[in-house]
């Protein structure tokens, strides 16, 4: 099942070395030098906007209003599948194809139909949190690979295998969010694997939080891969320093074991920093916003690539090339944690919270033959930046003499709306035994299918060829932080249409993308104020775990001192995430904390006599010993313009129950471990107000010990 890898193209390598386009120079924050201009073939680069080809029986949101993307010239893209929550992939022995739904806890099977739409059937289920999947021969048995939250399974397959059998447990006991340490709390649960042609099993484990140091002292260790037989026996420390290692691939032919990884968020201006305009130890978000990159890079036996104590710095000469580090200022600012000289450098870098996630090699596949010796990776969409970025699939070309990959470009990209939001999200990608590049988008619940044509497909409209190398440097003097929050105006409903006839070229540019139609809002309310799922095309909060106010009231997770509001993948009302809150009471008279997530200031939304808040609460009870009778003291609060809030304003619930945490946690009408609706006219007591934020607010005077839920689609309607 491993292919050796074929020669490089000369005509293709030639193509690469010839800097047909280069980005503007990039000027570091603490630095005059310019780094090297980066190139690409702008043949193989995305430039041509496309119409997305949707079968009539597909055509819910966000199909319910035409959508294009942006491909090479001589490609179309198509919706083959619709898989709610579909993340990594796997092309079967026989052609067919696996897609893991972590959240239904289940691996599905989907195949081609001649008549009709794709077949799509339950492979696995009853899983925890099903994620990677690889098949691998060993001893002429052929095994499918599935890893769990808590460990990895194999079972042995079959030609024509319609259902998974024969189910080994072969590693157990990882990390989750089970474990007391974590109260809950595991910010990158779901494990990657990859097996080698000597027959080792490869497990990434990720880190549990953003950057701390009690990771790297955990058994086993986090922000790391672990190396195993592939049996599961002998498993042992193989790297680490990478925080969350999601896509993990040998390159065809070789021993050699690449990975993308997810950088860290919220970073603070490094030690060396001389820029008045980024002190170092201050998070300032125009640093935050391309700092640090994200990660494809080799990974070598006992490697240390630095994690959570230094930080890869494009602010060099290199570039995003081999780039050496910077000491983290809130982990390593006397270098005392790691010597930053010894940690392992980074191959290639992608822009800050791209989040790449699937790494797939094209070596040896049926893709078209310009692109076979690279790889792609899907970038699946930043929360952390001002301007939204990712959402899209990249290419590496590879040199077939030095193993490693040249400039990034482009492959397919247009998931970000003209209104900046997304309405799609890559998750990993697979080629099939006819050549297409299929695509899972676990956003919109999607596979979509990228197909090359001989000549230009009618629908395409030829464009002169432009490639997208790296996205647009930093800057040289980061300005002062902003922070602000999306709402979302909604459109009257959209009858499923057609596509349109003909696709539209795109001006090529190397820091700009085409925009593509307008994402279409979740709610179809007309006079919707403000709404959110925090799904990606959602409002997102401006705030991640930020308390307003409190008192008595820690963080349950990692030694944090402040409570925690963030977006989570792992209990959602509708689609696939929702907001976690979490704390922990320690004091049986008075405790409280209200989080700030959403600023709405400039966004002059006045409540009118008619308005409504709705939400829906899930109080958790008993998951890592959160206490239900805490839970619910939880409501959705607001802070106006003349300063007076929400909570004290009177209003109240479809219950009469006072929408203050306090009395909605006493009222007895929210239950735990469920979704509970709760609406509240609140322009009945403030009419006229505008709205400067929404807060999560935490209050409970009676009892101590954690809290913890989550909160969605919340809706303010006019």
């Amino acid at each position: 099942m491993r292919q050796t890898a074929r020669p490089f193209p000369r005509f293709l390598l030639a193509a690469l070395l010839t800097p047909l386009l280069a980005l503007p120079a990039r000027a570091s924050f603490v630095s005059a030098r310019t780094p090297a201009a980066h190139a690409a073939d702008s043949a193989l680069g995305a430039s041509i906007s496309v119409p997305v080809d949707v079968p009539a029986s597909m055509r819910s949101a966000p199909f319910d209003a035409p959508r294009s993307l942006t491909v090479p010239p001589n490609f179309s893209i198509a919706v083959y599948a619709r898989v709610p929550g579909a993340r990594f992939m796997a092309v079967t022995p026989d052609g067919n194809l696996l897609v893991s739904q972590p959240g239904a806890g289940k691996v599905e099977l989907v195949r081609p139909n001649p008549n009709g739409d794709p077949v799509v059937s339950d492979f696995a289920t009853g899983l925890s949190k099903p994620h990677d999947i690889v098949f691998h021969a060993v001893g002429g048995t052929t095994y499918v690979y599935i890893s769990e939250n808590t460990g990895v399974d194999r079972f042995a397959y079959n030609n024509g295998d319609t259902t998974a059998h024969d189910r080994q447990v072969v590693v157990s006991s990882l990390p989750d969010a089970s474990l007391p340490e974590l109260h809950g709390a595991y910010a990158h649960e779901l494990k990657n694997i990859a097996l080698d042609a000597n027959d080792k099993l490869y497990v990434s484990i990720g880190s549990s939080c953003n950057a701390c140091a009690e990771d790297t002292t955990s058994s086993p260790v986090r922000g790391a891969i672990y190396q195993y037989n592939a049996d599961g026996t002998g498993g042992r420390l193989f790297a680490r320093g990478l925080r969350n290692a999601e896509g993990l691939a040998f390159l065809p032919g070789t021993t050699t074991l690449w990975a993308a990884v997810n950088n860290r968020d919220n970073i603070a201006c490094p030690p060396t920093s001389t820029d008045p305009g980024c002190p170092t130890g201050q998070v300032v978000q125009s640093y935050v916003d391309n700092h640090p990159p994200e990660e494809f890079t080799r990974v070598r036996d006992g490697g240390n690539y630095g994690w959570p104590f230094c930080n890869p710095s494009p602010d060099t000469a290199a570039g995003y090339d081999n780039m050496p580090f910077e000491r983290d200022d809130q982990l390593n600012a006397g270098g005392g944690a790691l010597n930053c000289d010894t940690a392992d450098r980074i191959d290639k870098g992608i822009q800050a919270h791209s989040a790449p996630l699937g790494l797939t090699f094209l070596q040896g596949t049926a893709f078209p033959a310009p692109y076979q010796q690279g790889a792609t990776i899907a970038l699946h969409g930043s929360w952390n930046r001002q301007t939204k970025t990712g959402a899209k699939v990249i290419y590496f070309p590879f040199d077939g003499a030095t193993g490693l990959p040249g400039a990034q470009a482009d492959l397919v990209t247009g998931w970000i709306g003209a209104d900046g939001n997304y309405w799609g999200r890559p998750v990993d990608t697979a080629v099939d035994p006819q050549g297409n590049l299929l695509i899972s988008d676990d956003d919109s619940g999607t596979l979509y299918k990228l197909t090359y044509h001989s000549s230009a497909p009618p629908s395409a409209t030829s464009a002169p060829p432009s490639a997208t190398t790296m996205p647009a440097p930093p800057s040289a003097t980061p300005a002062p932080p902003t922070a602000s929050a999306t709402t979302t105006s909604t459109p009257p409903t959209a009858s499923a249409t057609s596509v349109p006839p003909s696709a539209t070229s795109v001006p090529p540019s190397a820091t700009t993308m085409p925009a593509p139609p307008t994402a279409t809002p979740r709610s179809s309310a007309r006079q919707t104020m403000f709404a959110t799922g925090f799904e990606g095309g959602d409002a997102q909060p401006a705030w991640n775990d930020t308390a307003d106010f409190a008192r008595n009231v820690r963080g349950v997770c990692c030694g944090l001192t402040h409570t925690e509001s963030s977006t989570r993948q792992e209990i959602a009302h509708m689609g696939s995430t929702a907001l976690m809150y979490s704390g922990w009471d320690t004091n049986a008279n008075q405790s409280f904390a209200y989080n700030k997530v959403f600023d709405l200031r400039g966004k002059n939304i006045t409540i009118k006599p008619s308005t409504t808040l709705s939400y829906w609460i899930y109080p958790q009870n008993g998951f890592v010993g959160a206490v239900g009778r805490n839970s619910v003291h939880v409501a959705i609060d607001m802070i106006f313009s003349d300063g007076s809030d929400l909570r004290d304003s009177g209003a109240v619930d479809q219950y009469g129950v006072r929408l203050h945490p306090q009395y909605q946690g006493d009222g007895g009408h929210l239950a735990v471990n469920t979704w509970n609706h709760v609406i509240s006219t609140i322009g009945a007591t403030v009419a006229g107000k505008t709205i400067d934020h929404i807060l999560v607010g935490y209050d409970q005077p009676a009892n101590t010990g954690p809290y913890r839920g989550y909160i969605d689609d919340i809706q303010i309607n006019g």
